[in-house]
């Protein structure tokens, strides 16, 4: 999917009544975040998003529930991802656009999100839309 044009202004932040924190990530809380990520997805996420030259996070009762990354390869947006326990509060949109803003500051017009899903999340959040696609086949080598 790509976005274009002006980044989307950061979203009000989730309400203070749900304990909910943002925070943009420095060298001090990569790892704590990294390691969240590798817990909850992978290990291949948990390095895009410990090289990743932006990186936003929330928090709720002092634990990582959601996080965004951008620039592990230039120009791209992603990975993100919010915990099972956090989904419905509306972070992935905030972290999304805070990213969004982010590389526009750092001089991009344009954002290529990588392996998108949900495709809905990101059409209604930001206005993306598909550029192309990819099909992924496999084989049983014998």
């Amino acid at each position: 999917m790509e976005h274009d044009g002006p980044a989307a202004a950061p979203a009000e932040e989730p309400p203070v009544r749900q304990g909910v924190t943002l925070h943009k990530a420095g060298d001090q809380d990569r790892r704590e975040v990294a390691a969240f990520v590798e817990k909850e997805w992978n290990e291949r996420w948990a390095w895009e998003a410990s090289s990743a030259t932006g990186l936003h996070y929330a928090r709720r009762d002092g634990q990582i529930v959601a996080f965004a990354a951008w620039g592990a390869r230039p120009g791209w947006f992603g990975p993100m991802g919010t915990s099972p326990a956090a989904r419905g509060l509306g972070l992935g949109g905030v972290l999304l656009r805070r990213c969004l803003a982010e590389q526009h500051a750092a001089g991009l017009s344009e954002a290529q999100i990588g392996w998108v899903g949900p495709l809905r999340f990101y059409s209604r959040a930001v206005g993306a839309r598909v550029e192309r696609v990819f099909w992924l086949y496999r084989r049983d080598l014998r």
